[in-house]
């Protein structure tokens, strides 16, 4: 059931996939895979998407990375501060409380030579860790058809994982509610507004699929409590929920995939640009 994709990817002279590195930035989006685009091609990035949609007004940066992280190249003039950041995580990897980055004594030889050595060593036991040829022929004698968690309801539809996966309690909502809010409080300091958006589980957003009893409400929670703190949020899976009713046709994850197309990424990138031009976030 594996679906052929051809997929463009482009990546800045720092690593970050962009089709030009920016340093100062109007908008700044922090995130893990699906920032960067995984199953997406250049063009269908959130980030490219939303300059495109904004006319080329504001320039759109995409950075993998934590809040940590963005700190850090703040603070050795890597990156500059944009006029709007939007941090995303997907809803199994829950928030950690922001940590400023904090320079260390080790001089940057150190550091270069750590570097690579670390990189060589990790490398060689990575190759040598994966057997790529002999997973290959085992998975070609016991006929594996690859990772995925088959929907019983829908062959063709695949989850990362299924019913196993576990619900947010009510305690992990409290720690997501205050780590999203030293984001803002950080953000604010530097006079930078704060976007949150949050992307759902498959397993949210196709619960009827997977199937599990009800759909998963944390998101909708979270959302609740962070605009009782006057934070923005993109409330993603009310979103969703409405385009399925609307379109059920109309897909918002690959069927083989964990991660949102690029159906999604235009549903997305249209609310943020609605909340910019509406003048519901300040772009100072």
């Amino acid at each position: 059931y594996a679906i052929e994709r051809k997929e463009y990817w482009m990546t800045d002279k720092i690593g970050f996939r962009n089709n030009e590195f920016i340093m100062s930035p109007d908008i700044l989006i922090v995130g893990t895979s699906f920032v960067y685009g995984s199953g997406l091609s250049q063009e269908e990035t959130i980030s490219n998407l939303l300059q495109s949609k904004l006319n080329n007004k504001y320039t759109v940066y995409n950075i993998t990375g934590t809040m940590g992280d963005i700190d850090d190249y703040f603070k050795k003039g890597i990156i500059n501060k944009p006029k709007l950041l939007i941090y995303s995580n997907v809803e199994r990897n829950l928030p950690g409380t922001f940590r400023p980055f904090e320079k260390t004594n080790n001089s940057t030889i150190k550091k270069i030579v750590k570097s690579i050595l670390l990189v060589g060593i990790n490398t060689v036991f990575d190759r040598l860790a994966r057997f790529y040829s002999i997973k290959w022929m085992k998975a070609r004698v016991n006929n594996v058809k690859g990772f995925g968690i088959q929907s019983p309801v829908d062959p063709k539809t695949f989850f990362l994982e299924g019913t196993s996966i576990k619900e947010i309690p009510d305690a992990e909502l409290n720690n997501s509610i205050q780590a999203i809010k030293s984001y803002k409080a950080y953000c604010d300091s530097l006079q930078i507004s704060f976007l949150y958006m949050p992307m759902p589980n498959k397993e949210t957003v196709y619960y009827d699929l997977v199937p599990l009893a009800k759909q998963p409400d944390y998101l909708l929670k979270l959302d609740s409590a962070l605009k009782s703190y006057q934070i923005s949020t993109i409330n993603t899976l009310k979103i969703y929920n409405k385009n399925r009713e609307a379109e059920p046709s109309k897909l918002l994850y690959y069927p083989d995939d964990s991660h949102w197309n690029p159906n999604a990424v235009n549903i997305i990138s249209e609310e943020i640009k609605r909340k910019i031009m509406n003048g519901e976030i300040n772009m100072y």
